[in-house]
Formats: structure tokens, C-alpha cells, sequence
């Protein structure tokens, strides 16, 4: 029972870290979001935030949006989101959640704009985790950042 026990106990720690740290050079660890395009402004500065500060710097969101007619559903989605120092959404990458609500943040969220850094008169985009919760139907589309 013992070893069986310590195995349980060493193989989560074991394999705990799957991204090195010199992988992606040009953005920030936190950053687990790749470039989408080649017009990114990749030499921009980009700052980690929290959830929080995440939420905080949301100017403007497009609700989600289902393709079939007669879907209802409901829950929360997690995206990462980098945005640009002019606001615009650089990249975004689905976490979890329903994979038709993935799919309808995935065309929306590039369109959603935030409200830049600023730290000592200069400005900076930001990249992080954003909680989306919706109720999607026919009759209603309701999206929220949480």
C-alpha cells in the first residue's frame, strides 16, 4: 500500500511542468496564447494580469452567438486574451468550456477591445485569463465577463 501510495504522491510532481521557460521567448510566461497574425505588433510590451485586472480593463464585449437554431445553453467559458497597447485583441485561445460556445468566442472575441496599460505615461497591452459566462438561446444571448 505504501509504494503504491508514494507513486500517487510523486507523479503529479513529476510531470507539474510542461512549458520551459525559454519556449516562447518573445512573450511573457503567463502569456499561453500564440499569434494568430502576422500584423500583431509583436515588439509591443505585454504585461500579465490577473483575472481581476483582466476584467477590469474590458471596454467593449460581443455576445456570443450560436450557428444552430434550437440550442439552448448555458455556462462559463475560459479564454486567454492578449491585447494590443491600441486596445484590439491580438490573440485569443480557448481553455474550457461547451465547444459551441468555444467555437462562437473564438469569432467573437477579436472584436472585443480593452482598455490599455498605462505606467509612467506609456502604454501597454496585457494578457490573461478571461472568464466568460453566457445563457444562449434562441429568444435571448446574454454574455458576461466574470
Amino acid at each position: 500500500m505504501r509504494p503504491i501510495f508514494l507513486l500517487l504522491v510523486l507523479l503529479p510532481c513529476s510531470c507539474w511542468s510542461q512549458v520551459s521557460p525559454a519556449s516562447s521567448p518573445a512573450e511573457p510566461q503567463c502569456c499561453q496564447c500564440s499569434t494568430q497574425s502576422t500584423e500583431d505588433n509583436n515588439d509591443a510590451p505585454v504585461l500579465c494580469l490577473s483575472e481581476r485586472q483582466m476584467r477590469s480593463r474590458v471596454v467593449h464585449v460581443i455576445p456570443l452567438a450560436l450557428g444552430e437554431p434550437h440550442a439552448k445553453i448555458s455556462g462559463t467559458l475560459v479564454l486567454w486574451v492578449r491585447f494590443q497597447p491600441d486596445g484590439t485583441v491580438a490573440c485569443v485561445k480557448g481553455v474550457s468550456g461547451n465547444p459551441l460556445a468555444l467555437a462562437s468566442a473564438m469569432e467573437v472575441a477579436p472584436k472585443w477591445t480593452f482598455n490599455a496599460v498605462e505606467k509612467k505615461h506609456k502604454k501597454y497591452g496585457g494578457c490573461g485569463l478571461v472568464e466568460v459566462k453566457y445563457n444562449l438561446s434562441e429568444s435571448k444571448q446574454e454574455t458576461s465577463i466574470q
